[in-house]
């Protein structure tokens, strides 16, 4: 499988772009990092977007009918806390008051006076005089409101039907005083800051089931008869994992029912995809550690590793590390490598063609970006040998690789290899010989031998440019060098049963020369 190492917030970015994206899916399998990349990329795209962030799981203990309210307390406290300011409250004088409330409450004192008179009359009064004045106050009243019912045109009959249902709680019209001020509330914020209005709605299939269908169904209601998102937002993304949204629904609707049908109707476009490769690259991206000592094709290693272990259920996101504290310097220090060649020199053997001028040949192994991946699996695994374990499973499954992601993990590590093969058994690994019946012997470039292919290393040093100090293997011709161990490593195209055996011979150079003792 090949993997793109395109970061998740270049393409959140684009299909946030989309023509009237106002309604994202956003689908991530659990623990995959879904909320804290949303959190991170809204934090550094604050001047585009004001983010409002609620996480329905506690409204559980809630009644079902009830759960728009706590919806509606969330955003309002949310807009309390970061945009809006209470006003003191308009006071009104006593006088004002008291003539208000004997306008609005006469009928009911009369009747209160009246009863206190009543009760101080004889105890043989058959008549309740209070109780008759309130049934002759309730009849007007009702004939009142008949009057007026018979004089309205039909189109405020309608108005008042339509506005009727708008008050009712949790109705797909539901547009009550407070949703009305939330609304409102939220369009000044936009025009305001100049910023688009964004909800996340958090963990929704965490939910239970009836309260997770009965939002999607309000909010596609409410889509389907108004021009814009509920409570007046620029966007609504609702985060949680698709296809438990759709076991759900079919457990429920059952097996037969159309899902796609049903749940197309709330997202805009596509349902946007973070997959476990997503929080991986994400990860990454997010360690400084990481991005400032891998090299981009060390990164895609990474990545690709992490992806193959993950596939595996061999690491969890929890097991990756907040913080990679590493000081690549102390762990992969500069060597010299194994060499014979002052054997040459003590038995009188003539040299020809040499092109090494200090025998004393160096590698600093902080350069080589493959080493630095084993170092971060081997503190993500817990030690050495765990990661050791890992990789032998993984064999074990022999996985396709990918050609892509094969060719960047062969240029990664086949030099690496080399050294080691030659290091375990004592050999040459920073040249060739050939011997001759004359004593004569000659100083050729080093020959590598990796995954069953043999080709020579065309290192920079020559009897024109002889090698004294530095980094020993340096290259002439490394595309050539490249193209030509991927043509021969079937096509490019490795399993993990290859690769892992490249790898474990890796692990045993490094325990050899001492590397990563620390962990």
């Amino acid at each position: 499988m090949e993997i793109s190492i395109e970061t998740p917030q270049k393409r959140f970015d684009e299909h946030l772009k989309l023509e009237n994206n106002n309604r994202i899916l956003f689908s991530g399998k659990f623990g995959t990092g879904k909320s804290h990349f949303l959190r991170e990329y809204f934090k550094q795209n604050a001047d585009k977007y004001n983010l409002f962030w609620i996480s329905p799981v506690d409204y559980v203990v809630g009644a079902n009918q009830d759960i728009f309210e706590w919806i509606k307390i969330d955003i309002a406290k949310e807009l309390l806390k970061k945009y809006l300011i209470i006003e003191d409250e308009e006071k009104f004088s006593k006088g004002l008051m008291l003539s208000t409330y004997l306008y609005n409450s006469t009928g009911n004192i009369v009747a209160n006076l009246i009863e206190r008179v009543s009760k101080q009359a004889e105890k043989h009064t058959e008549v309740d005089i209070s109780k008759e004045l309130k049934q002759v106050l309730d009849n007007y009243a009702a004939f009142e409101k008949g009057i007026e019912e018979e004089t309205k045109s039909p189109y405020k009959k309608l108005a008042d039907h339509i506005d009727k249902h708008t008050q009712i709680k949790g109705s797909i019209y539901e547009d009550d005083l407070v949703t009305q001020i939330i609304r409102s509330s939220v369009e000044i914020v936009a025009k305001i800051t100049k910023k688009e209005c964004v909800i996340v709605i958090d963990d929704l299939d965490r939910l239970d089931p009836d309260h997770i269908f009965r939002i999607l169904n309000i909010l596609s209601a409410h889509n389907n008869h108004f021009d814009s998102n509920k409570f007046g937002f620029q966007r609504v993304i609702a985060v949680c994992d698709i296809e438990n949204i759709k076991h759900l629904f079919e457990y429920r609707y059952g097996p037969n029912s159309d899902f796609e049908g049903y749940i197309e109707k709330y997202y805009t476009y596509v349902p946007f995809d973070f997959s476990i490769l997503s929080a991986i690259i994400a990860f990454c991206e997010g360690q400084p550690i990481l991005s400032q000592n891998l090299d981009e094709d060390g990164k895609a290693v990474l990545i690709t590793i992490l992806n193959s272990f993950f596939e595996l259920d061999l690491l969890k996101m929890r097991n990756l590390k907040k913080n990679y504290d590493i000081r690549f310097s102390k762990v992969l220090p500069a060597t010299h490598l194994h060499s014979n060649l002052q054997k040459y020199y003590d038995q009188d053997y003539q040299l020809s063609d040499l092109f090494i001028i200090n025998p004393l040949m160096e590698v600093n192994y902080e350069l080589y970006s493959f080493l630095k991946v084993i170092y971060i699996l081997s503190i993500t695994f817990g030690g050495i040998e765990n990661l050791k374990k890992a990789i032998e499973i993984l064999m074990k499954k022999n996985r396709s690789v990918g050609t892509k992601n094969s060719i960047t993990i062969i240029k990664s590590m086949a030099i690496l290899s080399h050294i080691a093969r030659k290091e375990l058994t004592n050999e040459d690994s920073a040249f060739n010989t050939k011997m001759h019946s004359t004593n004569d012997v000659d100083i050729l470039r080093p020959q590598i031998n990796f995954l069953s292919f043999t080709t020579e290393i065309p290192i920079v040093w020559s009897t024109l440019n002889r090698y004294k100090n530095g980094e020993y293997f340096q290259l002439s011709d490394s595309n050539s060098f490249w193209h030509r161990i991927n043509q021969n490593a079937n096509n490019g195209n490795v399993g993990w049963n290859l690769l892992g055996n490249e790898i474990l011979l890796i692990i045993k150079f490094i325990k050899h020369k001492g590397f990563f003792e620390n962990i």
